[in-house]
Parts: C-alpha cells; structure tokens; sequence
C-alpha cells in the first residue's frame, strides 16, 4: 500500500510523501448468503474539517486542513440495516479527482449467517484510517516545524479518520442489473469527513533574552531585587513531553448498534501513551518523537496568523466527547521542558520557571466534531490563579 491517507493544510499545511508498504488483507467471516454489490461515489469535503482559516504571512490562506487520498486507499466498508450489520469487509477504493473523490464498485462480503437483508433500511458506512484487523490507534503528539511555511508539513499516514455514514442504500432488480443483492447509494455522491477533533496546540514564551542574573538585597529589611552582571541569553524553551487529560488516546473500533454504525472507544489505550490515572484521572504522558523549540520573546494570541518559523504541536481525537462527561471534568494539555532547569534560574527582566508558573490549558467548552480548534499554552514566569483552569 502506497499511501491511506494524504492530509494537508493548506499552505500552513499538512502534505505528505509516498512511502511503500504491503497492506495485509483482513480475514472476513463470510456468511451462508452470497456476497453483495454495492457502488458509491464519495466526496472528500473541501470544508472538512471546517470552521477555521488560516492565515499565512497576513494574507487569507485555504483551508487549515484539507484531506487528499493518494496512491491505494484502503477503506472499511459496513452495509447495515434495522437488524445490524450484514456485510463488511476491507477494501481498495478508487482515487479520482486529484484525491478529491473516493468510490468502490464491487463486492462486499457478508457476515449475517441466516435471514436476507432489509432492503427499506439498508445503508452503507465507509471508514478511512482503520487498519486491516479494523482497528485505529492514536498516533499521540505530532511535532510539525515551520507550520507557516507554504510548501507544508506532513501529519503522516493515518493520523485521523475519514468517513461517511450511515448512507442509505437503494437496491437494484436484477433484471436491471443483471447481478443479485446489488445495491447503490441513494443520494448519488457521499460526502466523507473527519470523525472527532483535531487540536493545533501552539506555544507562548514570554520569557526575555537577554536578561541579568538577580542579586537580592534587604533594604530597611525590605528584599529589593536588583541586575547583576553582563546580560545573559535564554535559550529557547525545548518540550519534549505532552500530557492529556479527559480525551480519548484510546484504540477505536467500528460498532453497530440499532441498525447504524458508529466509532466506539475500547478503553484500551494506544501505543506511545503513558498513564498519569494515579495523580489525574484519565491523564497520560506522550513523549515527542521531536522535540519543539519556542524562542523566548514569543508573544502571540491563539488566533494570530501563524509564523513560516513557528512551531506547533498537532494532537487527534476521533470522538470529541470527553472521557468522562460530567460538569468540571474537562479535557487539558500541559507540557514538559527538557531544559527545565536552564528556565528555573532566576533572571532580573523576567523571573523562574516553577511549579506556581506552570499550568496546564482547559476546554472549557465541548470539541466540535469534524472540526481544527487551536489552543495555547504559556511558557511564563507569571503566577497563574485559578488552578489551571486559565
């Protein structure tokens, strides 16, 4: 298999390079009927996920992630009804329209062992992304260097989940199509999104360079602070370490239930994520692949145009409901410094990097399914009030 998935951001983008593997053939329970035709045409939408721009150098740029299928796309194709699944099986889609357009003509293998399908409530779900057993797994915290920069970042085969679901099937007499069991999508094109979330983290550091060393001094037993010395850099701030809380880094799998298919977390959790339960329920460490350097002096909003040098760090989660749902238990981030200690000496222009500085950033709001959200975290010497929940 060339490539699953291609996603892109546009211009601050996402784009990726072919890279040959073998795609390992699933093994499918057939059952006693025959197998079933179906034929679809998909759209990837131009929109999805949609909702935010960016911008690049100042100027309206496309959208901040856009999908593109290359190479062989391997999809799982689900064809239900009132009484559950039917058929499934893993299958090569057809890329057409410069990675645009997604369609299968052919067979689906069916997995019902008695009774016909109900051809009033059949319908049809595709997934990109699953692996061949029918598993997705959390790719964690990828690192994407000069984010800004028009020729683009890759976020690698199979970070997120494409699909479309649940489409109504109409079924076709065979006296028409000279086939039994052939079915085809009722509202001609699909349109194939992405399921959950996707989190663009993106970093401040308000630390100065250069700055002096602190010579402390009581006055009238007053401490007064005062410059010592030559001035001296801050190196940048290296994060080699993201934490998560209250959202899914579990595996995910493909359910049916009530005559529809849908993504269902196994609570097993992916490879890479390492269990923080003991100190914050459903939090976990994920060491970077890449470290990410944040110079000092970098003062941006959440929603300032993104810089061609800047940094981000790019987190997925293919359900956007928290973990755990009830009021007060958000989803956080929070982060790591490789050169912590080089950012606890104290300095005269700013401060030290402690405990007291350092908080994690909270959603006080619900992620929205199909949608790029941005957050920002601080690299301070502030003190920061409200327990984290700034």
């Amino acid at each position: 298999m060339k490539k699953l998935l291609l996603l892109l951001v546009a211009a601050i983008g996402l784009s990726s390079c072919n890279k040959d593997s073998q795609e390992p053939r699933p093994i499918v329970p057939e059952g006693d009927g025959q197998p079933i035709s179906v034929s679809f045409t998909g759209e990837v939408e131009d929109d999805s996920p949609r909702a935010l721009e960016g911008t690049v150098n100042g100027s309206p740029a496309e959208k901040l992630l856009s999908f593109r299928g290359k190479g062989d796309v391997y999809g799982w194709v689900y064809v239900v009804d009132k009484d559950g699944e039917y058929a499934k099986e893993y299958k090569k889609l057809v890329v057409s329209d410069d990675g645009r357009k997604l369609s299968y003509e052919g067979t689906i293998a069916t997995t019902r062992t008695s009774g016909d399908i109900d051809n009033a409530t059949a319908k049809v779900s595709i997934y990109v992304g699953l692996d061949a057993s029918g598993v997705f797994t959390n790719k964690g915290f990828k690192s994407i260097e000069n984010v800004g920069h028009a020729s683009g970042s890759s976020l690698g085969d199979d970070f997120a989940i494409l699909k479309s679901e649940n489409n109504a099937l109409t079924h076709v007499s065979s006296s028409t199509s000279g086939k039994y069991h052939e079915y085809k999508a009722s509202n001609g094109k699909l349109r194939f999104s992405m399921a959950g979330s996707l989190i663009l983290i993106r970093f401040r550091n308000e630390f100065q360079s250069p700055s002096h060393n602190v010579l402390w001094r009581k006055v009238f037993g007053v401490l007064i602070k005062r410059a010592i010395g030559a001035p001296l850099p801050r190196d940048p701030a290296i994060i080699d370490q993201m934490r998560v809380m209250n959202l899914h880094i579990d595996k995910i799998k493909i359910e049916v239930e009530n005559g529809k298919t849908q993504l269902k977390a196994t609570n097993e959790p992916s490879p890479g994520f390492i269990s923080n339960s003991a100190k914050y329920p459903n939090g976990y460490f994920f060491n970077l692949a890449e470290t990410v350097s944040i110079p000092t002096n970098t003062n941006r909003e959440v929603n300032s145009p993104f810089d061609n040098r800047e940094s981000v760090i790019a987190f997925y989660t293919p359900i956007s409901k928290r973990v755990d749902e009830r009021a007060g238990e958000l989803a956080a981030f929070s982060f790591r410094l490789q050169n912590e200690a080089h950012y606890k000496e104290e300095r005269f222009e700013d401060g030290l990097f402690s405990s007291a500085t350092h908080r994690s950033v909270t959603f006080r709001s619900e992620l929205q399914e199909g949608h790029v959200h941005r957050a920002l975290l601080n690299i301070t010497y502030k003190l920061v009030e409200g327990g984290g929940k700034n």
